[in-house]
């Protein structure tokens, strides 16, 4: 479930969003929400393929993908000043 779900978000969302958003745009530096028909329309088709998973579970999921995200973003930053210098 977890990478069903971690590879349907990166086809419902581009990198950039995923980097610049957050699924709720509430925590840390201001970022933006996802798109809440996404988030609903990728959280639906999780379920459907795998009826056991909840929406939390869904959620979670997208959460982490927008954080590691974010994450590999600010990695490739700093690589690309080391390499600037």
């Amino acid at each position: 479930m977890t990478l069903f779900c971690q590879e349907l978000a990166a086809l419902v969302f581009t990198k950039e969003v995923l980097v610049l958003s957050t699924l709720t745009g509430k925590v840390g530096p201001p970022k933006r929400q996802l798109d809440v028909a996404k988030v609903q329309a990728t959280t639906d088709a999780v379920i459907q393929e795998f009826p056991q998973t909840s929406a939390s579970d869904v959620r979670a999921v997208i959460r982490r993908v927008t954080m590691s995200s974010s994450t590999k973003r600010k990695e490739h930053n700093v690589e690309h000043v080391c390499v600037s210098m």
